[in-house]
């Protein structure tokens, strides 16, 4: 028995991609066509549940810009890069959209096996690396998310890229792990990291902070070790970084007239957080109402939320009473 199930272990990163996206896509479509008519439960395809992604990539590939429906507020409170790469999905008829946003989601969580393996073979050994591979396949959130318009996994596939790219700068001195140690090649491996990193970034704001420290530590290792190509290569990533992030950012200045490096409303997250786990007090958060309705109260502003809030993010930008409210909490 124990032989047998140590066969399912994957002993390459090539079948550690097979391996990932078949049982995805296996466990999606179970979820969607089998438990979901039986327990009536992840039956919505979009809608309020799903943060709007779809929504958005609906209105991007339509020409209605950057906004949840056609005339809505522009967006602040979500990142551009998900809905870009989901918009095309949003042309196939209804029926086919879940199934292909399946498919693609599956193909991520493929390249993240894939890439847990090789992280894992370079760091320790083969069977490390494989049973890494088994502990990523056996959270049930891996396929929870992979079959929603969500960015859960594109972040997990974005991060686990950039870790890869940023250790092999740190730990091969900048010579890539998988082509020879070429001027061309190095830049190739630079440039990958850079463009990565601001994918990252552009699918989730807080990602910034990940990012700034990666490539800080391996400036710092290039500085410690001596070694200009790791020094030039945190440099030349973080100018990349820089450039293709600050487009986004411009938006921003633009539309809300407020510096806004990716996505707003920290102030009104700030609130929610404190109303949801109670820590402005036992009325926190009233029989039901909503987390945003009862941020609101604190803030002192009265009337329906829906005047003010979309897919949990504010259609005005402004969101000072939300942090003078949260800020008598810290």
């Amino acid at each position: 028995m124990i032989k047998r199930l140590s066969q399912l272990i994957p002993r390459s990163g090539k079948s550690s991609f097979w391996l990932a996206f078949l049982i995805c896509v296996a466990a999606c479509f179970f979820i969607i066509y089998v438990v979901s008519p039986v327990l009536g439960i992840s039956t919505t395809f979009g809608g309020h549940g799903h943060d709007g992604y779809l929504e958005i990539a609906e209105n991007i590939i339509r020409g209605n810009g950057f906004v949840f429906e056609r005339g809505g507020a522009a967006v602040l409170h979500r990142p551009p890069f998900y809905p870009l790469v989901i918009s095309p999905l949003t042309l196939l008829p209804k029926v086919f959209q879940r199934p292909a946003l399946i498919i693609l989601q599956s193909v991520m969580a493929g390249f993240i096996a894939l890439l847990i393996f090789r992280i894992g073979k370079y760091l320790f050994k083969e069977s490390t690396a494989g049973i890494a591979v088994i502990i990523f396949l056996v959270n049930p959130w891996v396929y929870w998310n992979a079959k929603n318009p969500m960015t859960a996994i594109i972040q997990g596939f974005l991060y686990t890229l950039f870790v890869f790219l940023a250790g092999s700068l740190i730990f091969s001195g900048a010579k890539s792990v998988m082509s020879g140690d070429t001027l061309k090649s190095r830049f190739a491996r630079w440039a990958a990291t850079g463009i990565t990193g601001a994918a990252l970034i552009l699918s989730h704001g807080a990602m910034m902070a990940a990012v700034m420290v990666l490539l800080i530590l391996v400036f710092v290792t290039g500085i410690m070790r001596k070694n200009r190509d790791v020094v030039s290569a945190s440099i030349i990533s973080g100018v990349i970084i820089i450039i293709l992030v600050s487009p986004w950012t411009y938006r921003n200045w633009l539309v809300f007239e407020r510096f806004v490096p990716v996505t707003g409303n920290a102030g009104v997250a700030y609130a929610d957080g404190l109303v949801h786990w109670n820590i402005c007090g036992e009325d926190a958060r009233r029989r039901n109402e909503s987390y945003d309705a009862a941020a609101m109260r604190f803030a002192g502003i009265d009337g329906d939320e829906s005047e003010y809030f979309q897919y949990w993010g504010l259609k005005d930008p402004n969101e000072r009473a939300y942090q003078e409210s949260a800020w008598r909490f810290r």
